[in-house]
């Protein structure tokens, strides 16, 4: 994935994604547009058009798949098990640590 302005050959072009706003207030994360992507009704969700429009929703499962498929060079997704491990265990820290903050 890219940053503006800063495009990989392979990355969709910063100009060519679509970003919505989700207002939690008025309950768009429970409209059925949005059920369809992620039945829990919850945010965050990635719809990658690179991949005819896969969806994954979970904080977590969006950091591990865009790992799995776009890193490239093994930066954020080490080929070693063991640092994998260490990979997944702060990630299910983090996730812990947001579950008890909400």
């Amino acid at each position: 994935m890219s940053t503006p302005g800063h495009t990989s050959p392979d990355a969709v072009p910063y100009a060519q994604r679509r970003v919505r706003n989700i207002d939690l207030s008025k309950g768009t994360q429970k409209q059925p547009w949005f059920l369809k992507l992620n039945p829990n009704g919850r945010i965050p969700v990635l719809v990658d058009q690179k991949r005819d429009d896969f969806v994954v929703f979970e904080s977590a499962a969006i950091l591990l798949y865009l790992s799995q498929h776009y890193d490239k060079e093994s930066k954020f997704h080490p080929k070693d098990p063991d640092r994998y491990s260490e990979l997944l265990q702060w990630i299910f820290f983090t996730v812990r640590q947001s579950l008890l903050l909400s």
